[in-house]
């Protein structure tokens, strides 16, 4: 994953308890774009999180592993979202499609 990146989101589960910690939640199976790259900050080793252009993060004041305070933007974990390519993408947008037209048979 890297800057620029159309990522999906496949797990936005547990984010509702930290509602302040962004201007809105990730939804699942909604694209996103990688704005920027975080690395770990909790501990060495930690993997990079990520922010997205669609998405903006609370600025806190944290100490960091290496003792540094820093700002850091409120982001989320890297294993919540998958790249995706536009193949990934056409087949995405064809199950919504196909399953609005069994919704709406369904309810005729």
């Amino acid at each position: 994953m890297k800057q620029g990146d159309k990522v999906i989101c496949i797990d936005a589960s547990n984010l509702e308890i930290h509602p302040s910690n962004f201007d809105k939640l990730p939804i699942e199976g909604t694209v996103y774009h990688v704005r920027e790259m975080v690395p770990g900050y909790d501990h060495q080793g930690q993997p990079n999180g990520v922010k997205l252009e669609e998405i903006k993060g609370r600025v806190r004041r944290l100490i960091c592993y290496d003792g540094i305070e820093r700002n850091i933007e409120t982001h989320f974990r890297q294993n919540r979202f998958r790249v995706i390519d536009e193949i990934d993408i056409t087949h995405f947008e064809e199950k919504v499609v196909e399953k609005t037209t069994l919704n709406n048979i369904n309810h005729e």
